[in-house]
């Protein structure tokens, strides 16, 4: 699940990345263009029922490209993205969307 709300910050925009308690993962991170592809940088936490979160707070307006990192090495799509953008190697980055959120 993929949440947007408002940020408190103008222009911003609070999103949180949600994974549910089937995802077969110890760990799980998010990486994308807004945190340079780091597998360190945005980790999710586990929810008491076994899923992952984690919330980034992106600017309003723009599309940003991300994947799910599980245990630190597989790279997985979010299967509820806002879209779908090729990427180099043949297959497919996540996207979610800020701009539609109007004013």
């Amino acid at each position: 699940m993929i949440k947007k709300v408002r940020g408190d910050e103008l222009g911003t925009v609070a999103v949180t990345f949600a994974l549910d308690p089937g995802v077969a993962a110890d760990t799980v991170a998010v990486a994308g263009d807004f945190n340079g592809w780091s597998v360190d940088a945005t980790p999710m936490e586990r929810r008491p029922d076994g899923g992952f979160q984690a919330t980034v707070v992106l600017e309003l307006g723009r599309e940003y490209r991300f994947r799910y990192v599980l245990d630190g090495h597989r790279w997985v799509n979010a299967w509820d993205a806002d879209d779908y953008a090729p990427n180099h190697v043949g297959g497919e980055y996540s996207v979610v969307r800020t701009d539609d959120l109007g004013d």
